[in-house]
């Protein structure tokens, strides 16, 4: 570690190698590469923080404090996690534009036989540092398309633009890891630790969806 932030090209060693990283989370977001590089993702935004890893009996009406709540406001928000914690939601968890996920500092699962992100028609979001795990297909709604149905996506991103997915770890989901469609423009997956095979499907409806 000591060598990379060392390294001239390293250029976020601030919160890799620097005991004081916390202090200035939303550094993070200068740290985009390649396509998604200008991504600003809740930058400039309040902290949210995610206290309870409960999901909603009604996902239209999240509660404060909760994973959902924070990502469908419509204000920049950088949102991080009192502990470590497992979320898995009922439905679709929507991802809307300026919003940073930061999973530093805790260890998170989101998934876990529940479903998973979805990033549609927005811009500026970045997923960090979180694990991704064992997502199932969400129930389609009338409003949606074939193509933009959630069908068990760890990420799927629709028709989005600026969306920076960072060092984090993606198994076992009921269809793909992360699915870029739709025309979706200016992403970058980096630093992405993965396990998965499409042909274990099956395995990963027995094991996580109950």
């Amino acid at each position: 570690m000591v060598g990379e932030c060392s390294s001239s090209s390293w250029r976020c060693c601030s919160w890799r190698c620097n005991a004081s990283w916390a202090d200035n989370r939303q550094r993070l977001a200068e740290c985009a590469v390649g396509f998604g590089s200008g991504t600003l993702g809740g930058k400039s935004g309040k902290t949210y923080v995610v206290t309870d890893p409960s999901d909603d009996a009604d996902p239209a009406s999240p509660a404060p404090g909760k994973l959902r709540y924070g990502l469908v406001q419509k204000e920049p928000l950088w949102i991080t996690f009192a502990r470590d914690m497992t979320i898995r939601s009922k439905q679709e968890l929507l991802v809307a534009s300026r919003k940073t996920v930061d999973g530093r500092g805790a260890d998170v699962v989101v998934g876990d036989g529940g479903t998973c992100f979805v990033v549609r028609n927005v811009s500026d979001v970045i997923i960090h540092g979180i694990t991704i795990r064992g997502c199932r297909p969400a129930q389609a709604t009338s409003s949606e398309s074939d193509d933009e149905s959630d069908e068990g996506d760890g990420i799927a991103v629709f028709h989005s633009t600026n969306v920076w997915v960072d060092h984090c770890t993606l198994e076992a989901c009921a269809d793909g890891l992360i699915d870029v469609t739709g025309a979706s423009t200016n992403v970058t997956l980096s630093n992405i630790l993965r396990n998965h095979n499409k042909d274990d499907a099956a395995w990963a409806q027995r094991r996580f969806h109950r």
